[in-house]
This record gives C-alpha cells, structure tokens and sequence, in this order.
C-alpha cells in the first residue's frame, strides 16, 4: 500500500500487505514561477519503480480550510501533481480526509496534538523506522509518519489490516 501525506513537507510511505514498512520517501521539489511544487518528473520515476508492487495509492485530501491561503495552494498543487502522475501510470487512487484517517488510526484525539498522536503510533507500530528526514534531524517528520498513518488506514479499508 503506497500512503501519501500531500504539502511541501508531505511524504510517500510503502507498506507491503501484512503492514511492515518497506520505505519512505520524501517527494522532491521544484521551484515554477517563484513557488515550490513536487517535481512531477521524479514523482513519475518513483512511482513507475513502484508500479510493480502495488496499484492503489491512499492520499490525503487537500482539506477545505488552512489558516494561510498560501499553504493551501502548495497542498492543492501537490494532489494536483499526484493525481496527474498516478493517473497517467494507472494507479487507483483513494482520496481520505485527514480527520477520517486520524479518527480510524489514532482514535480520539485532544484538539491539537493530532501530530504527537500519530507519531507515537508511528513509532509503537514500526518501533525499528527511522521517522528523521535526515540523519542530521532531531526531530521526527510528520510528512513520513503521515503517510505511514495514511498507508496503514488504506490497508484496513482494502485488505482488513488492524490498527
């Protein structure tokens, strides 16, 4: 199950079917006309690499509200550039709400600690990942445990996987 957690700080999570993590990616950027966007050409590449081992991709929705118009643009164009690719490579794609999966994966949840819940799932369920975008990171990447969170809510809505 492929998890996509969309936005320039998002991130693309591989489970394999039994739910053990198999890789995580950061989407690669580039800038178009004075903005920042994900590189369609290297989304394309990763996605065809993956094409062999699975067809459906779980991506957060671009939700209807954000604080800074700005940061609903980049969300808007991310799922734009993934839909665009993973249609053409003929993937199946499953739009979730953030406030679906997070209700499904991380039960109730104190208003606004959503982030601190999901990470703590992330590292009970898959206690030996890396959850640092870097190896020069402290802290844990929310756009990698997202996706982790979105890719685990696809395998039980499709394949009956528990959380």
């Amino acid at each position: 199950m492929i998890g996509v957690d969309i936005g320039l700080n998002g991130g693309i999570c591989l489970l394999d079917d039994h739910g053990d993590l198999i890789d995580l990616w950061k989407p690669k950027l580039r800038e178009e006309s004075g903005k920042n966007e994900w590189d369609a050409y290297h989304l394309a590449n990763l996605l065809e690499e993956l094409r062999h081992m699975e067809d459906i991709i779980y991506l957060e929705a671009c939700g209807y509200h954000y604080k800074q118009s700005a940061t609903m643009r980049s969300a808007a164009m991310c799922e734009g550039i993934l839909v665009g690719v993973a249609s053409a490579l003929g993937y199946g794609l499953e739009r979730v709400q953030a406030k679906d999966w997070q209700k499904k994966v991380l039960g109730r949840v104190p208003r606004g600690m959503t982030k601190e819940y999901a990470t703590s799932y992330a590292r009970g369920r898959w206690p030996s990942a890396s959850w640092l975008r870097t190896k020069k990171c402290k802290n844990d990447d929310d756009g990698f445990v997202d996706a982790a969170c979105i890719a685990i809510y696809g395998l039980n809505q499709t394949r009956g996987i528990e959380l």
